[in-house]
């Protein structure tokens, strides 16, 4: 499945800078995209907002809800946790950098 996902995005970057037009797959791998990374664009690089909509994944997932729900919450906290921890390691190396910059 990751060499598909690469071929599939080298597929789609090598159209776009041919300036080909959009087929059908194109479009699904936008809107794929777009709907995967819609959280980390709604945060703006701030990570307490992220925090916020993974909680409230958490706490959704300790519900007794729809298997759906539950599971759908699950995987959301899961992956956008990873990114949150991402996001958080980021900051803190450039807080650690920018302490190395004054002295």
């Amino acid at each position: 499945s990751g060499s598909l996902f690469m071929a599939l995005l080298f597929n789609f970057i090598l159209r776009r800078v041919m300036h080909e037009e959009r087929n059908l797959l194109d479009k699904i791998l936008v809107f794929t995209f777009k709907a995967i990374f819609f959280p980390v664009t709604i945060c703006k690089g701030n990570p307490w907002v992220l925090a916020i909509m993974v909680a409230a994944a958490v706490f959704l997932g300790t519900l007794e809800l729809h298997p759906v729900l539950t599971i759908g919450s699950a995987i959301f906290a899961a992956f956008y946790g990873l990114v949150l921890i991402l996001i958080l390691w980021c900051s803190f190396v450039g807080w650690l950098e920018s302490l190395g910059d004054r002295s």
